[in-house]
């Protein structure tokens, strides 16, 4: 499951705040709570999770999609990923039990009452909390223990970044990573073989970079100085293009990095799918520190953001590996 998708569905059930139309869709694809509250769905940390308790992961799941996407749910979640994504549910739930986390029924109605979905003008409003339940077609006793469960999903993973701060040399390397500008010189190769060649020999002498574009007919490209966001003057490549060519020395070279036909320049016929960079570092220039004092507050935001969701991904490989998930369905 891409990592993106997954931080984004579990931020997404707290947050939503609209809704479209409601269309409740129920998979026919397990077997009935009634004849199966002894029968394994699968194991999860060593333990039998029943088919009981598997349907009423799906079911919260589905709930969620609903109340994200409207009647748009379907788009997003397939059969494969309803089942993906409850076990998901029970992998977090399980976990967050295991670390003795609770949540209050005055915390449920608390949070409840705040979601702009349940208001109107402001306020929470009962009947479009009724409106809502009715039409999930549970009662609100259900769909308030789905909540409850979402909420102690969500603190868990708020412990797991708990702590986390950026010290002043982060800051430094961070400003610098951001700031400092480069200039390189680079030669556009259409056989990634050829390219291969060209870099091993340019890696042990730099000035045969040019020797190499003689050869192939063509010339070495240099760019003014950019930094990593922004504009490369004169140029139809973008930083991105060059990002390794920002961690070498002067005179080091990278590559060889595929670049898609279709980058910058419109592409022409007869063109071919894929050429490839080598590139040159020829000059760096390092940012003026005292920048640093007025970028500082934006800054440690952007690597504070950084640094959690590097140590939430770390987490959630962990978890998920000691998990141990067998599928039984």
């Amino acid at each position: 499951m891409p990592l993106m998708r997954w931080m984004r569905r579990w931020t997404v059930w707290i947050a939503a705040t609209a809704i479209g139309g409601f269309i409740l869709w129920l998979a026919g694809t397990v077997v009935s709570i009634r004849t199966a509250e002894g029968e394994a769905a699968g194991t999860l940390f060593g333990r039998k999770i029943t088919v009981q308790a598997y349907l009423q992961a799906q079911q919260a799941v589905l709930h969620q999609a609903i109340l994200t996407y409207g009647d748009r749910h379907r788009e997003h979640l397939t059969d494969e990923e309803l089942n993906s994504q409850a076990w998901d549910w029970l992998t977090f739930l399980s976990e967050a039990k295991r670390k003795g986390i609770r949540i209050s029924d005055e915390g449920v109605v608390k949070e409840l009452r705040q979601l702009p979905l349940f208001q109107t003008d402001g306020r929470f409003d009962p009947a479009a909390y009724q409106q809502i339940i009715q039409y999930l077609g549970i009662t609100p006793r259900t769909f308030e223990e789905e909540f409850r469960q979402s909420l102690m999903i969500k603190r868990m993973m708020e412990q797991v970044a708990e702590g986390i701060t950026v010290s002043d040399e982060e800051l430094r390397q961070g400003f610098h990573q951001r700031e400092d500008t480069i200039q390189v010189s680079f030669l556009r190769i259409p056989n990634q073989e050829i390219a291969r060649e060209i870099f091993e020999s340019a890696r042990q002498e730099p000035d045969r970079l040019e020797e190499a574009a003689k050869q192939l007919k063509t010339q070495v490209t240099r760019t003014d100085y950019f930094k990593r966001s922004g504009k490369i003057q004169g140029s139809d490549l973008e930083p991105s293009h060059f990002s390794p060519a920002f961690s070498l020395k002067p005179k080091e070279v990278t590559g060889p990095l595929p670049l898609p036909a279709t980058s910058g320049k419109e592409r022409q016929a007869g063109a071919p799918d894929e050429t490839w960079l080598v590139i040159r570092l020829e000059d760096r220039r390092p940012a003026d520190e005292e920048n640093l004092v007025s970028m500082r507050e934006t800054l440690e935001k952007e690597l504070l953001a950084q640094k959690r969701f590097r140590v939430t991904i770390d987490w959630y490989q962990d978890l998920f590996k000691r998990a141990n998930l067998k599928k039984l369905l």
